[in-house]
């Protein structure tokens, strides 16, 4: 691994891209709990409570309006194809980093994800992040650096 043309890390591709691949998971997870969703039972659900501590988007508003969880229903809505293909990749985010990437377990999910499930997750999951936060607050979703788009 190279950081500003100098040789960081050597070895094995493995060691940093499954770390990569666990945090992505979690952040993923993360933000659609930000919002206000999760699974339950192989179904996208809407939050009932938040633990203490949590930074949900209910913290946030303007002057004119609170801002609310999402619901399924909402975030199911944003995606232009099938609303099962749809619940089926925003559940896989959370059965993936429940069972793969939280704890040890035996990796059985609810269903067999595929990279077209991820896919379109990790697609529409900034979509979501923009249509219930950013644009409720009139602001621009902050854009990737050309660098970080083109993975260098």
């Amino acid at each position: 691994m190279l950081v500003d043309g100098k040789k960081k890390l050597q070895g094995n591709v493995a060691s940093i891209a499954n770390p990569m691949i666990e945090i992505g998971f979690i952040h993923a997870r993360a933000l659609l709990e930000f919002l206000g969703l999760s699974a339950h039972r192989g179904h996208l659900v809407q939050i009932a409570t938040r633990h203490a501590g949590d930074v949900a988007i209910e913290h946030y508003s303007t002057q004119a309006r609170r801002l609310s969880k999402a619901s399924p229903a909402s975030a199911l809505a944003a995606y232009p194809g099938p609303r099962e293909e749809a619940e089926g990749a925003l559940v896989s985010i959370f059965e993936l980093a429940n069972k793969l990437a939280a704890h040890i377990t035996d990796g059985v999910c609810s269903e067999q994800w595929t990279d077209n499930h991820l896919d379109i997750a990790c697609r529409g999951i900034p979509v979501l992040v923009h249509n219930h936060l950013y644009a409720k607050l009139g602001r621009k979703a902050p854009v990737a650096t050309r660098a970080l788009q083109h993975g260098r």
